[in-house]
Order: structure tokens, then C-alpha cells, then sequence
């Protein structure tokens, strides 16, 4: 694990540092869930290439990509 030193700016809003956008791919508008606890705040990404993993697997299927399960939730409730 690696721990790197976030900024907030001046509206409260999170400032990721550039060589963590660039590594990640995470773009101006890109929507990150987050985690958080009496501890810490954990941001989680969102990649579209799952979103089109899911969508891809629910067509083969036959089966609405919104009924397809990850773990014991709909994969809309963990990755949108």
C-alpha cells in the first residue's frame, strides 16, 4: 500500500495529484464511490472496462445486465 498526500480545495472538493490520474485514468467527471469509516476514507474506482465486462456477459446470457449478480449484490449497485 502506498500513501500519498491529497490537497482540498478550496470548495472542499478532493484534488487527486496528477501521477495518480495519470496511473489510474481517472478523468474530469469520471464518477468514484468512496468508503467511510470513523478512520478513513477510501475512494474507489469505477472502471467502464467492468461496466463493459458485465454488459458483455449479460448479452451472451441472454439476461438484462441490470439482473446480473457480483457477489450478492446486482453489479449495478457495486460498479454505478
Amino acid at each position: 500500500m502506498v500513501y500519498i498526500d491529497f490537497k482540498i480545495g478550496k470548495h472542499g472538493e478532493i484534488v487527486i495529484p496528477a501521477i495518480v490520474r495519470k496511473r489510474y485514468k481517472i478523468r474530469p467527471g469520471q464518477k468514484i464511490k468512496g468508503n467511510i469509516t470513523e478512520t478513513k476514507i477510501e475512494l474507489l474506482l469505477q472502471g467502464e472496462e467492468v461496466l463493459a465486462m458485465f454488459d458483455s456477459i449479460a448479452a451472451k446470457e441472454g439476461v438484462p445486465a441490470n439482473k446480473l449478480i457480483y457477489g450478492d449484490k446486482l453489479y449495478e449497485e457495486v460498479f454505478k
